[in-house]
């Protein structure tokens, strides 16, 4: 299939002007909209899907050993002609950061707080579609691991084909700000790795809602567990490319200090809390 040798490409190359090449190619050659096939909802525990995605990615207890993450790699969005470096620091329970300031000029995350920081016009905290955005965004792991010790939601939605592949859909429903997040999730029925994830939210947390697909894959061997590199998103209703992250790079278990997760200007920050 040509996208699926493209797609290889885009993920074997380090060139980021090929990146872009590819990545205008892929736009064109399929869209990937999720089909539903007829399967009895009431067979199937969503607890045994997902813990036969434990065994074919490492394990449970070789995903929980993983206590911090740094990832490294490029973010590519063709609308905006964006052609970005993509940095994420992570850590256990719910800590993170992403951006740079040198390079792209912007950086968000939690330090308990949810905040972003432009270099232009300095510390906001977060509010609205922008804080749900972060907090969904906290958690280290995907929202199905270990759902309902989290107090999450858990449904299984039957076999959905995925980009020719037949996998199967775990829907999971989040209560956050008084409201709902609910996201689903594809496993390829063979492998058992998570291929996809769809979610509904507004693009950069601004404007309406829009159904998005992620497409995972490139997984690769860190630290005994299965990961994926290469993260694609498309516009569910037409398969449209949206954007892509490519990860080069992910370090694991390092010292990573608290203030971290600090904005560049955590006086700033301190006197909004104080108020």
């Amino acid at each position: 299939m040509p996208s699926q040798i493209i797609e290889e490409s885009l993920m074997n190359t380090n060139n980021t002007s090929t990146h872009i090449a590819l990545l205008i190619l892929i736009q064109f050659l399929y869209a990937c909209k999720p089909t539903t096939i007829k399967t009895q909802l009431n067979t199937i525990n969503p607890e045994t899907i997902i813990n036969n995605y434990y065994k074919s990615v490492g394990g449970y207890e070789s995903i929980k050993s993983i206590k911090t993450l740094i990832k490294k790699g490029h973010y590519i969005e063709p609308k905006y002609n964006l052609l970005l470096n993509a940095d994420l620091t992570k850590k256990r329970p719910n800590f993170r950061v992403v951006g740079d300031l040198d390079t792209v000029g912007f950086k968000e995350g939690f330090n308990g707080i949810a905040w972003e920081y432009h270099k232009n016009t300095g510390l906001i905290i977060s509010e609205g579609e922008a804080k749900k955005a972060i907090l969904i965004s906290n958690d280290f792991d995907y929202l199905f691991i270990d759902a309902h010790k989290k107090g999450y939601k858990m449904n299984y939605k039957g076999i959905v084909k995925l980009n020719g592949v037949n996998t199967h859909n775990i829907e999971v429903t989040v209560e956050l700000m008084n409201s709902q997040y609910i996201s689903n999730f594809y496993f390829d029925l063979h492998s058992s790795l998570l291929i996809g994830q769809r979610k509904l939210m507004p693009i950069h947390a601004v404007g309406e809602n829009v159904d998005i697909i992620v497409h995972l894959s490139d997984y690769r061997n860190v630290a005994n567990t299965l990961m994926p590199f290469s993260f694609i998103e498309r516009y569910e209703k037409d398969g449209k490319f949206l954007n892509a992250t490519i990860w080069s790079e992910f370090i694991v278990n390092t010292d990573i200090p608290s203030e971290t997760f600090d904005p560049p200007n955590e006086g700033q920050l301190s006197s909004i809390q104080a108020k």
